[in-house]
């Protein structure tokens, strides 16, 4: 799905027929390119699409008229689905699988059936010791739900992202006794396997290697699209 607005955040072009018409200059994926130009593929929080009532992961880039000023943006919206989808085939009991960017706001969460998305756990103490970290794993006691884990981290490369892979303490150590500093460890070996499988996820985020060249092409075109929009005003 790929979308364009103008400098006032009004759709211009749309690969959907567009069923909510008005402004997204209210959107996080517009306001982030409005006073800066990185250049960047932006992230964005995860949204419950106007049009289609489906959440939603935008990822955007910024246009520019050709003197280089601020002439709207081009969004790629990502069925969230895509994500929590995978999630669900693996099983972790009262484990938890996640993406979360940088800033701690979640882009899809899943618990058992539980699924959530564009949550902000930057308050969690859990999130802060694992994004001091680019990868590695810790138990901690204080997580977003207050269950004991042990959680795995790797961060993205190319992305301020990272997946995040936890397990119950009590799961990990049942029927464990006088030995838990042993098994601490073997636990802690077990949950960096299961994210190694479960870091199949990021390889869904590097898809928008693809997505990004999709972009660029789009970009052309909207830029064309847009100076032709200025010219008959």
């Amino acid at each position: 799905r790929i979308f364009t607005f103008d400098d006032s955040g009004l759709q211009v072009t749309s690969s959907m027929p567009i069923t909510a018409p008005g402004s997204r200059s209210d959107r996080e994926y517009f306001l982030a390119h409005v006073n800066a130009d990185t250049g960047k593929l932006f992230i964005g929080t995860p949204v419950k699409s106007r049009n289609s009532g489906e959440w939603l992961i935008p990822m955007s880039r910024r246009l520019n008229t050709p003197s280089g000023a601020f002439a709207g943006v081009l969004v790629i919206g990502v069925d969230a689905k895509y994500f929590s989808d995978y999630f669900s085939e693996v099983s972790l009991g009262n484990g938890v699988l996640m993406v979360v960017r940088n800033d701690g706001i979640v882009i899809v969460r899943r618990r058992g059936a539980d699924v959530r998305y564009a949550i902000d756990i930057s308050k969690v103490p859990a999130f802060q010791r694992a994004n001091a970290m680019r990868a590695g794993f810790f138990v901690s006691d204080r997580t977003v739900d207050g269950t004991s884990r042990i959680i795995a981290t790797e961060s993205l490369v190319d992305y301020p992202l990272a997946m995040r892979v936890g397990t119950s303490l009590d799961d990990a150590l049942a029927g464990i006794g006088k030995d838990k500093p042993l098994y601490y460890s073997i636990a802690a070996a077990l949950i960096v396997l299961l994210w190694s499988g479960a870091s199949v996820v990021t390889g869904l985020f590097l898809r928008q290697r693809q997505a990004h060249r999709e972009i660029l092409t789009a970009k052309e075109r909207s830029d064309r699209l847009l100076e032709e929009n200025q010219r008959a005003q």
